[in-house]
């Protein structure tokens, strides 16, 4: 894939630094690229501009360098048909004319295709909007393939503090209006991020249109069959539809092949692989318990509870290991609290952790595909970090308070 990449950094223009926006920009920062971002709070970003405002588009030209590549990644927040029109239609007509030649990337959405029956759709089905929304976001779509641009139609983004399903859910034991067996496809946000850098990054600017949704679409109740196993909490009663609802009508299954195509892989292939790398290597870890071994997670920031009377089935034995994965991720583990907050299998977490278990070692096989994937290196070793704490914040003593139970870990 490297060769389909740019060799030099590019500078990209986004609009909108909202969820995505926000996420994407630091991501081509962070591997070197220029990130100029727009929007219209002046409070989320370098340039203050109104994508529905002609002038303020021409004026935001006049004043940056000219980018390689734009992304329109702003939303409406559900705003009302007005609200699509303004920014979607006169947005992409004065962001065009303002631009005029630079590569655009279009985020649309997967609701235009409007299947009801559970196909499977790829790029090149047609669309059918269920409602004046989809209808507005297809003609904005036109205009940017017209201009030789490229439209992204993104599944349902969750992620980080976002997902209306699990909100309502937890909150209130509801579940999304619809029937059960319809098909959902969803995206993590840093999927989708990953997604759109590879796309700005491309040597040869994209064209045409991309799918984005994991790869692997779920029935609603298939989905809330699993959350009320991680959770412990009942599955919620089916939410019928009222006669006005705009949305849950759909069911179709997404297909990414084509942007799986250029090399991208999600990192969450399904809605509930969000925290599976997490749970897979506490329930690794901990297989021989309450007997010792080594490989045993000393934690910090995390409250569990390991359940010894249900027995460890094994899974696939992990490469060069004599380790193995375990066959039902979470069946013995259960995570209670995360940094103090209640755990949310939809949040993203980071691990601070050593290069021996970074790299996969003892049973943290898991921690190897996201460490390749997603790791960040401090530049710092781990024996110095110590060495500097115990130095540094507490004035070369470790005190009586650290021999002390911690209440982490609760073993059945």
């Amino acid at each position: 894939m490297t060769g389909l990449l740019c060799t030099e950094p590019r500078a990209v223009l986004i609009l909108g630094t909202g969820y995505l926006g926000k996420a994407l920009a630091e991501s081509l920062r962070k591997a070197g690229h220029t990130a100029l971002t727009a929007d219209i709070d002046a409070q989320k970003a370098i340039y203050e501009a109104d994508v529905t405002e002609r002038a303020s588009m021409h004026s935001l030209a006049a004043r940056i360098p000219s980018p390689h590549i734009i992304v329109m990644c702003a939303s409406t927040r559900g705003g009302s048909e007005e609200a699509y029109r303004s920014l979607y239609i006169r947005g992409t007509q004065n962001t065009l004319e303002a631009f005029p030649g630079t590569p655009v990337i279009f985020c649309s959405s997967t609701s235009v295709y409007g299947i009801t029956d559970g196909r499977w759709i790829t790029e090149e089905h047609n669309v059918y909007p269920a409602s004046g929304k989809s209808g507005l976001l297809i003609q904005a779509e036109q205009a940017v393939l017209a201009a030789g641009g490229t439209v992204v139609r993104l599944g349902a983004l969750y992620g980080p503090d976002r997902c209306v399903l699990v909100s309502q859910y937890c909150k209130k034991g509801a579940a999304l209006p619809g029937n059960m067996d319809r098909w959902i496809n969803y995206i993590h946000r840093d999927d989708a991020v990953a997604a759109l850098h590879l796309l700005c990054t491309l040597r040869e600017p994209p064209t045409g249109i991309y799918n984005l949704t994991d790869r692997t679409p779920m029935q609603l109740g298939e989905i809330y069959s699993y959350l009320s196993g991680l959770l412990g909490m009942p599955a919620p009663q089916p939410e019928p539809l009222q006669a006005e609802a705009r949305r849950g009508f759909s069911s179709q299954r997404i297909s990414c092949s084509r942007l799986l195509a250029l090399g991208w892989e999600p990192l969450y292939p399904s809605f509930a692989d969000g925290v599976h790398n997490v749970l897979e290597a506490l329930e690794a870890a901990t297989f021989s318990t309450p007997d010792a071994i080594g490989a045993f997670p000393q934690v910090a920031g995390i409250v569990f509870t390991i359940d010894t009377t249900v027995p460890f089935e094994q899974g696939e034995q992990y490469p060069d290991s004599t380790y193995f994965a375990p066959k039902n991720p979470g069946a013995r583990v259960t995570i209670e609290t995360v940094g103090g907050q209640a755990f949310d299998k939809d949040a993203l977490y980071t691990i601070a952790t050593n290069d021996f278990t970074a790299a996969g070692g003892d049973t943290y096989y898991a921690f190897k595909y996201a460490n390749a994937t997603a790791g960040y290196k401090t530049g710092v070793a781990l024996e110095d970090a110590l060495v500097n704490y115990v130095q540094q914040v507490l004035g070369g003593v470790v005190g009586q308070q650290y021999a002390q139970p911690q209440g982490r870990i609760t073993i059945k």
